[in-house]
């Protein structure tokens, strides 16, 4: 069975996994290690995700399937585009391969 429930404080260390796992086996092949490296040494450690779940703005949830955590998404409230442009909301869907 698959759920979805909204994040908590409690849950960085499942989105750090996740993401991390997800964004290694989504790019490895597109760019460098040492700039994936890069990317997720800096977005996806327990201090960023604690930080981001503590932004009001950012609403995670976790997505489990048979209880075990496979993926989360992210909704950005009041979200601002390079150009400027502004935005209502962003959403980002992770998922772990091969779950």
């Amino acid at each position: 069975m698959t759920s979805i429930q909204k994040a908590t404080k409690k849950d960085y260390d499942k989105i750090v996994s996740i993401g991390r796992i997800s964004v290694t086996e989504a790019h490895k092949d597109s760019c460098s290690a040492e700039i994936l490296n890069e990317y997720i040494e800096r977005n996806y450690n327990a201090e960023e995700i604690q930080n981001e779940l503590s932004n009001l703005d950012n609403i995670y949830h976790i997505i489990k399937h048979n209880d075990n955590p496979v993926g989360f998404s992210k909704i950005v409230l009041n979200a601002s585009m390079f150009s400027g442009l502004k935005l209502i909301f962003t959403i980002r869907l992770i998922i772990k391969f091969n779950y």
